[in-house]
């Protein structure tokens, strides 16, 4: 199913696509050499995509602790592309290599950080490649995405084991309803699953120290490395149009670079009862970052984010200033509001990479609402928060080779902090707008979801052309929902225990990555024992999970770890 763009992606970008597609005419030698471009033709080669969460990012930020890269823009950032050739009288264009990611689960669906893929049990692949030029100060990426989930059948809910038809709907879980809704299905129907978008295509025009135009491409804001609190991949981009810095901007203080976006999220097909009825969501957000001339390695951001219920586009450039001007509380007394314009997100981060020492520390923290006043602040700060913090050390190895290793936890679970309020809805639920922080269900931010919590440690080396290590991860899945479930107890807490190996190499032009992944979940979706629905007993899963991508290497990544 093609996703629905709405009103913000421009007509302009459909109509660059006859001017694209007479640029794509290999008539000149490559920005690396050759002869000049005749009158009338372009400068033609091909490039790269380096998009989110892959390994030729996870080099990068290697190379951030060996004081080898620079860390401006790293907190916020999208898709970067490679280089393209000096343009020729009509511009410059590149073809964008392909990139391939392939995921096999053996029992039930995976969640990672992997764009618009949705791996389900059996094999899930997702590829992306196209086409961007340059024409004076605009921009064109298309870059289109296909992602496909064979999505083999799998036990998922006692309901469905037994027939019966939740009223949530067939795929969505029960206990996300009401004040607690969103659109996160268990599975994505019961057939194979295929969607085709415009991926991470963008139109972007430069001026000067400033940028604007549109976009479908993904963001990750923070310092994550496995969670973004806000804004990941864990789901695909969705249409929006931006305003960003071009390039940071030097003050007293340091450097300073800053996002502004609103958007469309789009829902799934397969939302529960609340979130399917809805018409429409927009989504307004913005962040900036300071890198300290006082603290070098010092990195500090804000960032927030405003959902709100629409049905039209000319409500949703109404919307354009929510980050500034909207605050809503989640209610008072013994209920949530069910009156609220909008539902926010909002978060503080910072990562410190300590020069000289090969090492970094990080850490974020979020809340669903704003403090209320200055003493509500002082008495309780973690009311409705939600936290990433990690740690990294790198460390010179055999053979010119550098070892890394790191540590990350998050934690989305609530807690009732006052109790003249009531209880604090999951994480990137929604009110105002029932199908919460997500695209086409999946999750906007982390990856493990709402309620979730996780903890994740890892051990690598990295060769000049080849890298391998191992890691281990546990989760606690959604658990603020376990007490909505019948006779809750603590022996149904639906946990993941996680290991195994990675590895890549980078040989003849391509990036090759291989994970293979072992999980036991125990209680799976909260059944257990005597208190299962169907009385069947500890319902625990063992999943094998093979993740291998393959992408293009980029002059960019050629260079040895040390």
């Amino acid at each position: 199913r093609a996703p629905g763009l709405a009103t913000l992606v421009p007509l302009a970008t459909l109509a660059t696509l006859p001017t694209v597609a007479t640029l794509a005419t290999p008539n000149v030698a490559s920005a690396q050499g050759g002869r000049a471009p005749a009158p009338g033709s372009v400068a033609w080669t091909t490039t790269t995509l380096t998009t989110l969460a892959t390994p030729a990012e996870d080099r990068t930020r290697l190379g951030h602790l060996l004081g080898r890269d620079s860390t401006a823009g790293f907190l916020l950032r999208s898709p970067r592309l490679g280089p393209l050739p000096e343009a020729g009288p009509s511009g410059a264009a590149a073809g964008i290599l392909p990139e391939v990611l392939l995921v096999h689960n053996s029992d039930i669906p995976s969640a990672d950080n992997d764009g618009a893929l949705w791996a389900g049990r059996g094999a899930s692949v997702l590829v992306r490649g196209g086409l961007a030029a340059r024409i004076g100060r605009v921009t064109v990426v298309l870059a289109p995405e296909v992602a496909h989930s064979r999505n083999a059948g799998f036990a998922s809910t006692p309901a469905l084991l037994s027939g019966q038809r939740p009223f949530t709907g067939p795929f969505a879980p029960p206990w996300f309803a009401g004040p607690y809704a969103i659109d996160l299905p268990i599975r994505f129907g019961d057939q194979s699953y295929t969607v085709l978008g415009f991926g991470q295509s963008s139109v972007t025009y430069g001026a000067g120290r400033v940028a604007f135009g549109a976009s479908t491409e993904n963001q990750w804001w923070g310092p994550g490395v496995r969670n973004a609190l806000l804004l990941s991949n864990a789901g695909e981009g969705f249409p929006h149009a931006f305003v960003r810095t071009a390039r940071p901007l030097r003050t007293r203080l340091g450097d300073v670079e800053a996002r502004w976006f609103l958007g469309t999220p789009t829902r799934s097909l397969f939302a529960a009862a609340d979130a399917a009825a809805e018409r429409g969501r927009v989504l307004n957000g913005a962040a900036a970052t300071l890198a300290l001339r006082s603290a070098p390695g010092l990195t500090v951001g804000l960032a927030r984010l405003v959902l709100s219920s629409e049905r039209t586009f000319g409500g949703g450039l109404g919307r354009a200033l929510d980050v500034l001007v909207r605050h809503d509380n989640l209610g008072t007394g013994d209920t949530l509001r069910t009156d609220l314009k909008s539902d926010q997100l909002a978060s503080a981060f910072a990562r410190y990479v300590v020069p000289g020492a090969r090492a970094e520390v990080y850490g974020e923290f979020a809340r669903l609402e704003l403090p209320r006043t200055l003493r509500d602040f002082l008495t309780a700060p973690l009311n409705t928060g939600a936290y990433t913090l990690g740690l990294a050390h790198a460390w010179a190895g055999p053979r010119a080779g550098t070892f890394r290793a790191g540590l990350e936890v998050s934690n989305l679970e609530q807690s009732r902090t006052f109790t003249d309020r009531p209880p604090p809805p999951d994480f990137y639920t929604g009110r105002a707008a029932p199908a919460g922080f997500t695209t086409r269900g999946q999750p906007l931010g982390a990856a493990i979801g709402p309620g979730s919590q996780s903890q994740w440690a890892a051990l690598d080396y990295f060769a000049r052309r080849w890298d391998a290590g191992l890691f281990a991860q546990r989760v606690r899945h959604q658990n603020d929902a376990l007490y909505r479930v019948p006779a809750p107890n603590t022996f149904r807490n639906d946990v993941s225990l996680a290991g195994g190996f990675r590895g890549g190499v980078r040989a003849a032009g391509v990036d090759a990555r291989a994970t293979l992944t072992a999980t036991r979940r125990l209680n799976y979706l909260f059944q257990n024992g005597t208190f299962n629905y169907l009385g069947i007993g500890s319902v625990d899963v063992h999943n094998l999970t093979l993740a291998v991508s393959l992408a293009p290497t980029g002059r960019a990544h050629a260079r040895p770890p040390r």
